[in-house]
């Protein structure tokens, strides 16, 4: 199975080769390198030309390797610096695999997937590339891809082997003994415009994943200061609504109140005041006359006392505006060894403003 890593790093690299302007095809090489068995050939380019430049056995010593970079140096003074180093068949490991043909876009992934299990070393330490071939002969449906792989190990000691003598690869490749004429680059110290894409593409990744946080982390927070400030409002709108209904309850109490002091000044207004009355009556009353008893029931009020003229009280009290509708309640009844008689009268009385207009 095919890690999502290894998934996503082809998927970047693609995308970055998508991408990133094509750059010119691979410049000729003007210094060539060839890694053999028995050394270190080195050749150079003179217009369609390749001149032989000098040879390093494997295991010259410091006298060899300095003459030959002096060699190496004169003779590049006019020339360029495109250097080329080639590996023998002695430096690489080649295997043919097969994939299916529907993977013809993964090839990388898959190709990388199956390193470890084909090559005798850990992906990290060695270098590979890799061509496909064409179409399998036996089985049409399948690609044949040439896998060339070298460790580091090997091809960092021929690469310090090229630096001695002054002179600084390129690229590396090899090139099958099947298809000679188109070799597969094992590595490029040329800078790959694709690489930097690549890290741009990533880092705007991260910027683009760290955006999406902050702005799903504004929005929650957004919701949840919208939400505390609808909670808010809810509970000062309860309390506004408390304060009405309170407000409303009082409206109705004071409303109430109001009314019951009407009535009760009304009823003042209408019932007689009780001392005023008694002080008209005295006034009213003649001498020989005097009240034992006076009864106020409402607008009604009893009269009991004595006089020596009952009759002619009811005259009296009919004059005065406290009273109308004045009769007796009782017959007169004569006091024995007395000259006056004991009566009972009842009358209606007039308002307490009445009065109040006779203080």
């Amino acid at each position: 199975m095919i890690e999502p890593q290894r998934i996503y790093a082809w998927w970047i690299e693609e995308l970055s080769k998508t991408l990133t302007p094509r750059r010119k095809a691979t410049r000729a090489w003007k210094t060539l390198l060839t890694s053999t068995s028995g050394g270190l050939e080195i050749q150079r380019m003179e217009g369609s030309a390749s001149v032989p430049v000098g040879f390093l056995p494997a295991g010259a010593d410091a006298d060899e390797s300095a003459a030959l970079a002096a060699k190496v140096s004169k003779s590049a003074e006019t020339q360029s610096k495109d250097v080329l180093l080639r590996l023998s068949t002695t430096d690489v490991v080649e295997r043919l695999i097969q994939i299916p043909k529907a993977a013809g876009d993964v090839i990388d992934p898959v190709v990388r997937n199956q390193l470890e299990r084909i090559l005798p070393w850990p992906e990290d330490e060695m270098r590979f590339g890799y061509r496909v071939v064409g179409p399998n002969a036996k089985a049409p449906a399948q690609l044949d891809v040439c896998i060339v792989a070298t460790s580091r190990k090997i091809l960092d000691s021929i690469i310090a082997t090229s630096r001695s003598l002054g002179l600084e690869p390129a690229r590396v490749e090899f090139a099958p003994a099947s298809q000679p004429d188109m070799p597969i680059e094992l590595m490029s110290m040329e800078a790959d415009p694709s690489k930097r894409t690549a890290d741009i593409l990533q880092a705007a990744l991260v910027a683009l994943f760290i955006g999406c946080v902050a702005i799903g982390g504004f929005g929650l927070y957004t919701v949840f200061d919208r939400q505390s400030q609808r909670n808010d409002l809810v509970d000062r709108i309860a309390m506004v609504s408390a304060r009405v209904e309170a407000n409303r309850r009082l409206n109705v109490r004071n409303a109430e109140l109001r009314q019951q002091h009407k009535h009760l000044i009304g009823q003042k207004s209408d019932n007689p005041a009780v001392m005023m009355l008694i002080e008209r009556l005295s006034q009213a009353l003649p001498d020989s006359t005097y009240l034992t008893e006076l009864e106020l029931h409402g607008r009604e009020a009893r009269l009991l006392g004595k006089s020596d003229n009952p009759t002619a009280l009811i005259s009296v009290l009919e004059d005065t505006d406290e009273f109308e509708d004045v009769k007796f309640s009782a017959p007169t009844v004569h006091d024995e060894n007395q000259s006056t008689e004991t009566f009972s009268i009842v009358a209606k009385v007039n308002g307490g403003a009445t009065l109040e207009q006779h203080r």
